[in-house]
């Protein structure tokens, strides 16, 4: 093979050019079909360009393809598991895969080559790892493996899962780089809160629980869940019984870094008369660096605990911008008799003002799930007074901010969403979002595109030999 030093340009530069085309190209499909191209161009090109090339192969198309022609996702598929099962040095470059959660193929084929691209970082499309109905069966095991394998990922999720007899702490032992994780309705007979604690070895930022319930032998067990986690960024708690604003405060209290690093708290869809008020202002103090927090309290029996005392302490930091809070009545009749609970909220809100210099979002709401003809249970009167006033920081007219010392918008959300985290698990389960990017290319030329992406990925195959010296050169 020729040195790489005879290409017309210094190698430094050609480099230099394909990481800005990678960087500034908006279509996954147009950029693998370049880089394709350079790498069949010479030896010397396809040295260099063979990383960028694999790292994250396309598999979903983003062209506007004609609906009459064939998907080409299948196709795909295949060839990157025959190249990447052939040639481990090209499967060792793919950092990131996107499947077809739709696919039927996706079922079939992601496992083959999971396992054969032990380097990956991101992995989503695949709708169930391990599907209830094969149990503890051999595709299961090999499931489990093929996660397991993956010491450099740095996502996961899993949602709707059954592990059967395998618990969550493996995985967790595993995935020593995992930075974003997000659980939820999962059936782990092999698991308990304890094996969070196995998430303390890894690089974990961002934990998302939705719909979250584990064995455990004593209600401690659950309410302190929280107490092995490394120090978090985000933390994001919906629909998962057992935790606590308590809990969390309790959590931000272990070390300084941990009250230092967090910057998002979602605590949503929670029971209301597990979480005083006192407890909102205890969380915000003991996490000073929080930029957001969002709280929705759901409400299934009447409740006192609104009751504003002198002496509840207000809510202070420095540093919050955004607070959501919104309350969730299981039936109407609730939010009718509930009438105290929301001027209670209004007075701490508006008292609490002076103590949230950086606040530029104060967003408020209610929900109530029996009816979606109900009235709304409170027209949040005090807040809306409040932004009418001359004196306040509050205003409902983002044209304001900024004018007559209005710093603050006030939003009245008379549709709360309840959804939003578990769609958001969704969407990082199935990748949506990402490869999306409509691209103006026919039809025609798509198909011809994804035919030479198959061709190109069968000739590196090939010439396996020659792809170890690729990867060295990168």
């Amino acid at each position: 093979m020729p040195a790489l030093s005879q290409l017309p340009l210094p190698v430094e530069l050609i480099h230099e050019v394909i990481r800005h085309l990678c960087a500034s190209s908006d279509c996954p499909t147009c950029l693998q079909t370049d880089l394709s191209s350079i790498c069949a161009s010479s030896r010397l090109l396809n040295a260099i360009a063979t990383p960028c090339l694999y790292a994250a192969p396309v598999l979903v198309s983003s062209h506007n393809a004609d609906d009459e022609s064939p998907s080409p996702y299948e196709q795909h598929l295949h060839a990157l598991r025959k190249t990447v099962a052939s040639a481990p040095a090209l499967g060792a470059l793919v950092q990131h895969l996107q499947f077809a959660h739709e696919e039927p193929a996706t079922a079939l084929l992601w496992k083959d080559v999971v396992s054969a691209t032990p380097q990956l970082r991101t992995v989503s499309g695949v709708e169930t790892y391990f599907p209830e109905d094969e149990g503890s069966s051999d595709a299961a095991a090999a499931a489990f493996a093929a996660l397991s394998g993956l010491s450099r990922l740095r996502t996961a999720v899993l949602h709707d899962e059954t592990l059967s007899d395998r618990s969550l702490a493996s995985l967790f032992n595993a995935w020593s780089s995992l930075e974003t994780l997000a659980l939820g309705s999962i059936i782990a007979d092999g698991s308990s809160y304890a094996d969070l604690a196995a998430l303390s070895s890894t690089r974990l930022k961002h934990l998302y629980l939705t719909d979250f319930d584990l064995d455990y032998t004593r209600p401690a067990e659950r309410a302190d869940a929280l107490a092995g986690l490394p120090p978090l960024e985000t933390l994001s708690i919906d629909y998962t019984s057992g935790f606590t604003l308590d809990g969390v405060a309790r959590f931000l209290s272990r070390s300084a870094r941990h009250a230092a690093g967090l910057r998002t708290l979602e605590f949503r869809r929670q029971m209301r008369q597990d979480n005083p008020l006192s407890d909102l202002s205890a969380v915000l103090a003991a996490a000073p660096a929080l930029r957001r927090l969002d709280v929705a309290l759901a409400v299934y029996a009447k409740d006192g605990h609104h009751a504003l005392d002198d002496d509840l302490p207000l809510l202070r930091s420095a540093e919050l911008r955004e607070l959501s809070y919104a309350t969730i009545y299981a039936a109407a009749d609730l939010a009718a008799a509930d009438s105290s609970a929301a001027p209670a909220v209004e007075r701490l809100l508006i008292a609490s003002l002076p103590s949230l210099p950086q606040l530029q979002t104060l967003r408020v709401g209610t929900a109530i799930k029996t009816r979606e003809d109900a009235p709304r249970a409170h027209p949040w009167t005090a807040l809306r007074d409040e932004a009418d006033s001359d004196a306040s920081v509050l205003t409902t007219d983002p044209a304001a901010l900024g004018r007559n010392g209005k710093r603050v918008l006030l939003v009245l959300d008379d549709d709360v969403k309840l959804e939003m985290p578990a769609q958001r698990i969704s969407e990082l389960k199935r990748g949506l979002g990402r490869g999306a990017v409509v691209c103006a290319v026919s039809g025609e030329e798509e198909q011809e595109a994804g035919a030479g992406a198959g061709a190109e990925a069968e000739a590196e195959a090939e010439e396996a030999a020659e792809a170890k010296e690729c990867a060295g050169a990168q």
